[in-house]
């Protein structure tokens, strides 16, 4: 998955030079994007604004330390794992304080570093899917998710069965294709 393209580098020049134009545009393109990463690990809508907007807030103000030949989907996913990171933690000594406990087991950083990993996997590949073409799309929904057979999404799409095995082999190609960084992970979930 390639984050880094000529977009992404003249977004960052516009922001280095101060373009609010070059802002608005990078807060267009990965306000959506990192606000449902945010929401599948806090799992509170308003947390997950709080955490992307303070993000979005900290790549202006540090506008200054932004190289070109970086990745702004890189830059912007660290920060919202630290942003993530720190929400645990602050809700973590909240509680300890409510309660007065002093030993209070911590929430293990490895622990939420699975969770976002598994969260940016699963938003990857529904956003994959969502991008294979409509009837590709629905018979691999079919396969994987209904768990139906090539001869039972046959008898509901009216196709053949190698037709329908054919749409299967192709979305399954698609998606190694578009999700080669995870292609373990997906090999060893959701048998891709």
């Amino acid at each position: 998955m390639k984050h880094h393209s000529d977009t992404d580098r003249s977004l960052t020049r516009g922001i280095c030079n101060g373009s609010i134009k070059a802002f608005e545009q990078m807060f267009m393109r990965y306000y959506p994007r990192f606000y449902g990463l945010a929401l599948g690990l806090v799992k509170d809508e308003w947390v997950a604004e709080d955490v992307v907007q303070n993000v979005m807030m900290k790549v202006w103000l540090r506008r200054a330390t932004l190289k070109e030949d970086e990745s702004l989907y890189v830059y912007i996913y660290v920060l919202v794992k630290y942003e993530v990171l720190n929400y645990f933690r602050s809700k973590r000594t909240r509680l300890a304080e409510r309660l007065s406990a002093q030993n209070l087991p911590d929430i293990a950083d490895a622990g939420i570093e699975e969770a976002f990993r598994q969260a940016e996997l699963q938003k990857a590949l529904d956003d994959a899917i969502e991008e294979l073409p409509p009837r590709r799309r629905d018979i691999f929904r079919m396969s994987r998710f209904e768990y139906m057979t090539a001869k039972e999404i046959a008898g509901r799409t009216g196709l053949s069965v190698r037709t329908v095995e054919k749409h299967i082999e192709l979305a399954l190609r698609d998606l190694r294709s578009r999700l080669s960084p995870f292609l373990f992970f997906l090999t060893v979930f959701f048998n891709i």
